[in-house]
């Protein structure tokens, strides 16, 4: 006769084991998980290589999966167009000047609208400032420029100066307004604070393939916002 104890502990085992063979089976059971659908620029990307794409993706721009993606993924939207075009024409075309490659983080930094916030950093002016205001007056009477493409102060030649500007109206197809106040060209403006920003950040530090500055034309080409262009496509 076998003792009561054991036939108990048999038939635990026994129920133990049969979880596990069906847990074990419907695992064996559930389909992979399918291939990322509609990539146009990651096609040559496995499904985990693009996965932590788009996980860099989501925490330099400081957003979620739906930022771009509908309940269907693979649906076309506004913002995907976008960032393929992000992609293929600053992170894969443009370098850091010290050849190094360029990511979404570098510029974003956790932001979707990367100049919402760093802009206005860029916006001092000499206006409180006495010594810059008679620096201004004398250069002005010499012929010079007074001009912030960082935070240094820089000066150029008039020349060279309308020449400057003249290069920022064709690049973004606008006018000296778009940046200045009529008749009171000295006065800060947002777009004097963001022109900044892209000098130091953009023009300044980053290269095309064949190690010559990046221009504003280069991304801008005629439009003041970039992304115009990238949704006409």
């Amino acid at each position: 006769m076998i003792p009561q104890r054991i036939v108990k502990w048999f038939i635990l085992v026994v129920i133990v084991a049969a979880v596990i063979f069906h847990h074990s089976a419907q695992a064996h059971q559930q389909p992979a998980p399918a291939e990322p659908k509609n990539l146009q620029v990651f096609s040559g990307l496995s499904r985990p290589q693009v996965m932590q794409v788009m996980g860099d993706w989501v925490t330099a721009l400081g957003v979620d999966c739906s930022y771009c993606h509908q309940a269907s993924f693979e649906a076309e939207t506004p913002r995907k167009q976008i960032a393929r075009q992000m992609q293929r024409e600053y992170v894969a075309a443009l370098r850091h000047s010290d050849g190094s490659a360029i990511r979404c983080q570098d510029c974003h930094q956790g932001r979707a609208n990367m100049l919402s916030v760093q802009a206005s950093a860029y916006g001092k002016s000499s206006a409180g400032n006495p010594a810059l205001r008679a620096l201004r007056v004398k250069l002005k009477s010499a012929g010079v420029v007074l001009w912030r493409a960082s935070t240094k102060v820089r000066f150029l030649p008039k020349d060279r100066f309308m020449e400057r500007m003249l290069s920022f109206n064709q690049a973004l197809g606008v006018n000296c307004s778009y940046c200045h106040k009529k008749g009171d060209y000295e006065s800060e403006t947002p777009h004097k604070q963001t022109a900044r920003l892209m000098m130091k950040e953009f023009s300044a530090k980053l290269t095309k393939p064949d190690g010559k500055p990046a221009s504003c034309s280069d991304c801008h080409q005629g439009y003041a916002r970039p992304l115009a262009r990238f949704k006409s496509k």
